[in-house]
């Protein structure tokens, strides 16, 4: 039996369901018909496994504690044209967002100055 790890399918999952948040019971649900589909695979998937990820900053693990489902969010990273950075888009969206924007400004400034 061939053992994946989550990070080895976690683009797998953001693709089929079309989302890159989703619970970690939609994770299970995705993962148990991977593996019921693939008889000689099993896809680790525990909470250490989970952690692993998030510390990895392949996911932010969102922990609920109303008792709803946690939550696994897509980890992105830019790099601040300013101060040469890596920034990752969680837990800080609202930083994350504005980098975006000013690299998104700073390339349409570009494509002014270069048809010039």
């Amino acid at each position: 039996m061939k053992e994946l790890e989550l990070y080895e399918v976690l683009p797998l999952i953001w693709e089929d369901l079309g989302k890159t948040t989703i619970s970690v019971y939609e994770l299970n649900m995705w993962a148990q018909g991977y593996e019921a589909e693939n008889k000689d695979i099993y896809i680790s998937r525990t909470r250490v496994d989970i952690h692993h990820a998030h510390g990895c900053n392949y996911i932010w693990f969102e922990i609920n504690h109303e008792g709803s489902s946690d939550i696994l969010h897509k980890q992105e990273r830019v790099q601040c044209s300013i101060c040469g950075d890596w920034h990752y888009k969680y837990p800080d969206t609202e930083k994350f967002d504005l980098i975006v924007k000013q690299l998104d400004n700073l390339k349409q400034l570009e494509n002014i100055w270069s048809s010039k």
